[in-house]
């Protein structure tokens, strides 16, 4: 196993193995040599006798591969795998190894997430994201896979999916009856993720984020749902009813298979509490543009609508505290508020769900095809972007 030491070089001690999830000290001396290793392949190594260019190994001949991931901030986690452990015969296991016997592999960044790459594209651009919300298995089974690629082609960039949840925490009437019909039909947080796996499948590359309920990731377990929804092809999360004080856990099993987490902002949250909520996400922040529940309203901003200030006052507050691209939605459902947030209220995207997810149930009752109208419907969206 793998061990590390603070000892002073030239002296030996016991320690303790290798754990993950602790932040390494900035750099570790390699005995052996004068320079620096990265910190978790400093271990029971010793300045060997003799060459300068040479290490002691107490027990057995091996190899160490290291990696270090950064993905979940500073956690940092290791892999030591043996090449051999067999015992010499009757050679010394003292005696002197060359240093090219080791394989130091150093830390690298993580490969930039979906989500991140489309922001930074559109923010290099100038660029907004119009990012529409899907009920999962609304208005019928197998509708989200086609209404991914339609919404794709009509220039959405990033979809969020509502998993159907029987007690919704901030939905209105429409998303609310929406996921109620959904669950009736038979959908589940498995079927969604197979209707996502099949969009990609079939070629789709918008950022796709879950928005769902911590009841439902609670009762199948963070890692276990994270992996799968990573798998399926998810980007991220947008967890409305997680609180920053509790997200840490939550948010470190969603870095760990590389998605995002995204947690709300209030109008009536104080700047203090906004920083902390912001400074939480990654990928990007959910800021809320009224109190209530979602569904359609009078214009974005308007007296009664948003209780904390505009549109606007909130951005500039926030920008203050975070660089992440910063999502607005609850109210917004026409091309016109569309254009008061990301224009005029000076945000990063505009998020329409309600609106959305009304006129895709009605075509679906008159039997047209609700994937269809959900791109009619995003091509009139877009226009308000410019």
């Amino acid at each position: 196993m793998l061990h590390t030491s603070s000892a002073p070089p030239g002296q030996e001690r016991e320690t303790a193995p290798l754990t993950t999830g602790c932040a390494p000290p900035a750099r570790t001396r390699l005995r052996s040599t004068r320079g620096y290793i990265p910190w978790p392949l400093r271990g029971r190594i010793c300045k060997a006798p003799g060459s300068p260019r040479s290490v002691e190994v107490r027990k057995a001949r091996a190899l160490f591969f290291v990696s270090v991931s950064l993905a979940a901030g500073p956690a940092l986690e290791a892999t030591a795998f043996s090449s051999s452990f067999s015992s010499f015969g009757n050679q010394n296991p003292r005696e002197s190894l060359p240093t090219s016997h080791f394989l130091f592999t150093p830390p690298t960044l993580p490969p930039m997430s979906r989500i991140d790459s489309i922001f930074r594209d559109l923010g290099a651009s100038g660029r907004k994201a119009l990012m529409p919300f899907l009920c999962g298995g609304y208005p019928a089974p197998g509708t989200v896979t086609a209404s991914l690629l339609e919404l794709e082609r009509a220039g959405a960039s990033v979809v969020e999916i509502g998993i159907p949840f029987s007690d919704p925490i901030a939905d209105g009437p429409v998303i609310a009856a929406a996921m109620h019909e959904a669950i009736g039909s038979g959908c589940t947080p498995a079927t969604v993720a197979a209707e996502v796996r099949q969009a990609r499948a079939e070629g789709c590359k918008l950022g796709i984020v879950a928005m769902v309920s911590v009841s439902i990731v609670w009762r199948i377990g963070p890692e276990a749902y994270f992996g799968q929804l990573a798998a399926a092809g998810f980007d991220g999360l947008i967890l409305p009813d997680l609180t920053a004080e509790e997200s840490a856990p939550w948010r470190q099993a969603a870095a760990a298979v590389g998605l995002t987490t995204s947690l709300l902002i209030a109008p009536t949250t104080s700047a203090e509490r906004a920083a902390e909520i912001a400074r939480a996400c990654t990928g990007f922040v959910y800021v809320m543009t009224r109190t209530g529940i979602t569904g359609a309203s009078q214009p974005v901003g308007s007296t009664g609508e948003v209780r904390a200030g505009s549109v606007g006052e909130r951005v500039r507050q926030l920008r203050q505290f975070t660089d992440l691209p910063l999502a607005c939605g609850f109210g917004i459902s026409s091309p016109d508020q569309v254009r008061q947030v990301v224009v005029g209220g000076g945000a990063d995207a505009a998020i329409v769900g309600s609106a959305l997810v009304k006129r895709m149930g009605e075509a679906g009752k008159a039997g047209k095809d609700a994937a269809a109208e959900a791109g009619v419907f995003c091509r009139e969206l877009v226009a308000g972007l410019k």
